[in-house]
């Protein structure tokens, strides 16, 4: 929601774009918390907590979006069969 709450700001001018608010979350979030070396990015040796979710290009409809596959820890944790 936090996502989608970035790109669809009820003010034009505050608006982020996907990308942005995906970095803001992801990226962002981990150099914040002075992680940066261990989460924020899909990589080889970073902790993988993440969701999948059916493509969307523009975070438009993000919050109306089934999540498919939840990774925690680099373990499944939750699968959607829809």
């Amino acid at each position: 929601l936090g996502i989608y709450a970035a790109v669809n700001h009820h003010a034009e001018s505050e608006r982020l774009s996907f990308a942005q608010a995906v970095a803001l979350f992801t990226t962002g979030s981990a150099s914040l918390a002075h992680e940066e070396k261990e989460k924020g990015r899909i990589a080889e040796g970073f902790l993988a907590d993440l969701v999948v979710m059916p493509g969307t290009t523009d975070g438009s409809n993000i919050h109306e979006q089934p999540v498919l596959v939840t990774i925690k820890r680099g373990r499944v944790v939750h699968t959607n069969s829809q």
